[in-house]
């Protein structure tokens, strides 16, 4: 049974596990470099990366190899081999099971991805920035742990959120200090998702319930998640018209690797999630108290009058910020 794209959106935001965001068949597939391997069950991407080299071998091949990649999820490893005709001797296989497993952005290679535990490394190059993150979301969900390496160390000199700024859809710096005392809720949107017409709503019956009562909304786009916030600052208020949102619009930009917007870098490190420091999926949620302390961070399938006793708790609370 073919299903829609907003059954496999619902299903993503359910399981945390990354799927193709369309009616999915073997010619699509095919088009989107996912030539799955129907043969060996678990693999959830599959396709060909730039693998780095090292040594002797760096020098002979221009210090990149072509090779081909699986992700499988069941057996949870990542293994590589010569093409996808030639599978009968892997040249790797990275074991994913380990708490030691990990996956971060790497910039020693464009589009650059690493992959690691105690035994083995692997640095791939994937074609473009959205196969990057395509494929990055792909050994997460093998059973990678995401690790941020960009921005880190000035994340953990914050101490507050009302430190940190961004910049609104004209452009105009915005200091997160312009909201101290009240209780923020802070979302990447987006809007091509399945999660789109269900979260706009609820967002804005809760800023007109308590807004008054100190809550404050902010709504930060971004495109990363399968290219689903793809138009300009014009056309993303254009499109949320319907929906009659109120709340602050922030510019659109990346919530995670090299180019995250520091709001995000911030509460995602403050607020590990299931995959670590790292922003799954569009309408991820993070609620910020009166102190600029952030407190829980709520999932995309989380809607958010689902965590309206949360919001009333915060406001409930007065600040100690002057």
């Amino acid at each position: 049974m073919q299903r829609s794209r907003r059954e496999l959106e619902a299903l993503t935001a359910h399981r945390d596990v990354y799927i193709v965001p369309e009616a999915v068949n073997v010619s699509q597939l095919e088009r989107l470099n996912l030539r799955l391997d129907n043969k060996t069950e678990g693999v959830i991407q599959a396709g060909n990366l730039q693998r780095k080299r090292a040594g002797l071998l760096a020098k002979l091949t221009g210090g990149k190899q072509l090779v081909y990649v699986e992700a499988n999820d069941k057996n949870k490893n990542v293994t590589l081999f010569e093409s996808e005709t030639n599978k009968t001797t892997p040249l790797n296989t990275v074991d994913l099971s380990p708490s030691d497993a990990t996956v971060e952005f790497d910039a020693s290679m464009t589009h650059g991805i690493k992959l690691s535990n105690a035994k083995s490394t692997e640095v791939f190059a994937a074609e473009s920035k959205e196969k990057q993150e395509e494929w990055l979301n792909s050994f997460i969900n093998a059973g990678a742990q995401y690790r941020e390496v960009f921005n880190v160390e000035d994340t953990n000199k914050i101490k507050s959120f009302y430190e940190l700024k961004d910049f609104d859809m004209a452009g105009n710096e915005v200091p997160m200090s312009n909201y101290k005392g009240k209780v923020v809720l802070a979302v990447n949107v987006s809007s091509k998702c399945g999660l789109t017409p269900t979260n706009y709503p609820e967002l804005q019956q809760l800023y007109e319930k308590y807004k008054d009562e100190g809550l404050e909304i902010l709504a930060f786009p971004c495109n990363q998640f399968a290219g689903q916030e793809p138009g300009t600052h014009e056309e993303i208020m254009e499109f949320v018209k319907q929906y009659n949102v109120t709340f602050p619009f922030f510019e659109k930009h990346d919530v995670n690797g090299a180019t995250a917007r520091p709001v995000f870098t911030y509460l995602k490190t403050k607020l590990p999630g299931s995959f670590g420091n790292f922003v799954k999926w569009n309408f991820t949620k993070f609620l910020v108290d009166r102190n600029g302390q952030p407190y829980k961070r709520f999932a995309p399938k989380d809607l958010p009058f689902s965590f309206e006793e949360d919001i009333k708790t915060l406001l409930a609370q007065k600040s100690t910020e002057e």
